[in-house]
C-alpha cells in the first residue's frame, strides 16, 4: 500500500554531510553538480549554491536525515519527495525543481537559485502601496496555483518568499517543511521537546490544537499566514498578535486564541484603508470568518487574476477518479466508476488504511504517523438519474444490531467548507481534506 521509495532508508547508510567548495554530487539521472558555497540552513535541510556541467546554477537542498528520529524517517522521506513533485507544477509564481539524488543516505533536489535573497529581508525597509500590492499579488496568485491542485503551503513565512534574478517572487519550501514544524510545534505547546518556535508568529490557532490539526490543511490557514506576513512587512516588524518568546507563550496562545489582534492605523501609515480591511479578514481566529481564498483577496485587490468565483456546478456525466494531492501515496488515483463496477454498488466507503483489515473500505487512505482520518470516515454515493457522485461525512454502522449513521471524528471539507451527512454533489476540481490527506476530483 505504501509508495515506493527508490533509495530504501533499510539499505542505505546514513551519514551527516556538510557540503564543501569542490564536493561533487551525483543526481539520480547521473548528472554531475559541484557545490560551490552553503546558501543556508532551516530546520531540516541544508541549501547549497550548485553549479552544473552547463554552468547552470542551482540550489540544492539536502535534508539533514541524520538529525531526523529513526521511527520518522520513512515519512518524511515521503515528504520530501513528495516536495520535489509539488515543485514543478506549472506555474509561474513558484520555485521549480529540476533532479534529485541521494547524498551518502540524505535525499536531495535541485531547484532553481534566486540570487535577490527573501521577503525577510525587506521586512523594516519602507516601500511604496504599489510595491507592497506588486509582492501580495504575486504570492496570492502562488497560493492560488498550490490550492487548485490540492496543495496547502502550511509554511508561509517572510524567508520561503524568494526574489529570482528578475526580482520577481516567488513561493518555496511546500511539502515537508510545513509538515514537520506543525508536528513539532504542537509537541511543544504540549509540553514536550523544545526545538521549533520560528513559525508560531504565523500559524493560526487551529494549526496549533492537536485535535483540528487536520485543518491546517485548508487554504485558511496560508491565508492567515499571508495576512500576518503582510502586516509585518507594512509595520516593519510588528505582527498583529505581538511578538512570541518561549517565555511568554501562554499569553502569545491567549492572544491568538482569543482573537486580541491589533492592525495598523491605515492613515498614520498612508496606507489606502483596505490593506487594514484585507488584514483584518486574514488574521481572524476562527477560520470559517477568515478570508477563504487567495482568489477573495486579489478580488479586494481588484486585479485581473481574480475571476469571479463562480457557484458550484452540477458535475456532468462523465467518469472521475480521486487524485491524492497531497498525502502519504501522493499521485494514486481512485477509478470511482471502476470500483462501482468491481464491488457492484453505487455506494463507496473511504476510511483509515488498517493493515490488520485492509478490505474494511473500498477506498483505504493511508496514514504513517498521523490518525486524523476514522476507520469508517466518509461515503461516496452514485446518483445514477443525474450521474452525480456524493460525498457524505461518516458510514452507516450497525450500533446493538441497529444500522445507525456515524459520523467521522475530524469530519470531512470539500473545497475548504465542512460537509454533513446531507452530502456535497461533487464535480472536477474538487479538494476533499480527509484528515491529514487532500484528495482531488478529477474527470477521466
Amino acid at each position: 500500500m505504501y509508495v515506493s521509495i527508490k533509495h530504501t532508508l533499510k539499505s542505505a547508510t546514513i551519514k551527516e554531510w556538510n557540503g564543501q567548495r569542490g564536493d561533487i554530487v551525483i543526481s539520480d539521472a547521473g548528472k554531475k553538480y559541484v557545490i560551490d558555497r552553503k546558501l543556508g540552513a532551516g530546520g531540516f535541510a541544508d541549501v547549497y549554491l550548485a553549479t552544473a556541467k552547463s554552468g547552470d546554477r542551482f540550489a540544492l537542498k539536502l535534508l539533514r536525515m541524520w538529525s531526523v528520529s529513526a521511527e520518522e524517517r520513512r515519512e518524511v522521506q515521503h515528504r520530501f519527495e513528495r516536495e520535489y513533485k509539488c515543485s514543478q507544477i506549472a506555474s509561474e509564481f513558484l520555485v521549480h525543481t529540476f533532479d534529485k539524488g541521494m547524498q551518502f543516505g540524505n535525499p536531495f533536489f535541485l531547484m532553481e537559485y534566486c540570487p535577490n535573497g527573501n521577503l525577510g529581508d525587506w521586512v523594516g525597509n519602507t516601500l511604496s502601496e504599489k510595491e507592497y500590492r506588486r509582492v501580495a499579488v504575486r504570492i496570492l496568485k502562488g497560493l492560488n496555483d498550490l490550492h487548485k491542485q490540492g496543495i496547502i503551503h502550511r509554511d508561509l513565512k517572510p524567508v520561503n518568499i524568494l526574489f529570482d534574478e528578475n526580482n520577481e517572487v516567488l513561493l518555496t519550501d511546500f511539502g515537508i517543511s510545513g509538515y514537520l514544524q506543525s508536528r513539532i510545534t504542537i509537541r511543544d505547546w504540549l509540553g514536550h521537546v523544545k526545538q521549533i518556535f520560528g513559525t508560531v508568529v504565523y500559524m493560526p490557532p487551529e494549526q496549533l490544537n492537536a485535535r483540528e490539526a487536520f485543518l491546517s490543511l485548508g487554504p485558511v490557514t496560508d491565508m492567515f499566514a499571508f495576512g500576518v506576513m503582510m502586516h509585518e512587512l507594512i509595520c516593519k516588524g510588528q505582527l498583529p498578535y505581538g511578538s512570541y518568546e518561549e517565555s511568554n507563550e501562554s499569553e502569545f496562545l491567549e492572544r491568538l486564541v482569543g482573537g486580541k489582534y491589533h492592525v495598523f492605523d491605515s492613515t498614520r501609515k498612508k496606507m489606502p484603508t483596505l490593506w487594514g480591511e484585507i488584514i483584518e479578514r486574514c488574521i481572524q481566529p476562527n477560520p470559517e470568518k477568515r478570508a477563504q481564498s487567495p482568489l477573495e483577496i486579489l478580488q479586494l485587490l481588484d486585479t485581473q487574476a481574480a475571476a469571479p468565483v463562480d457557484d458550484h456546478p452540477m458535475a456532468s456525466p462523465r467518469k472521475y477518479v480521486l487524485r491524492i494531492m497531497q498525502g502519504v501515496e501522493h499521485g494514486k488515483a481512485y477509478d470511482l466508476w471502476g470500483l462501482k463496477r468491481k464491488h457492484k454498488t453505487n455506494i463507496l466507503t473511504l476510511g483509515w488504511y488498517d493493515a490488520d483489515q485492509p478490505n474494511r473500505n473500498h477506498i483505504n487512505i493511508v496514514e504513517m504517523i498521523t490518525k486524523f482520518i476514522s476507520k469508517h470516515h466518509a461515503t461516496l454515493e452514485f446518483d445514477a438519474d443525474d450521474e452525480i457522485w456524493y460525498i457524505r461525512d461518516g458510514q452507516w454502522r450497525s450500533v446493538n444490531n441497529v444500522a445507525t449513521w456515524l459520523p467521522s471524528t475530524n469530519g470531512v471539507l470539500v473545497n475548504s467548507s465542512r460537509i454533513t451527512e446531507n452530502g456535497f454533489a461533487l464535480c472536477a476540481g474538487d479538494i476533499i481534506t480527509v484528515g491529514d490527506t487532500t484528495l482531488r476530483m478529477d474527470a477521466l
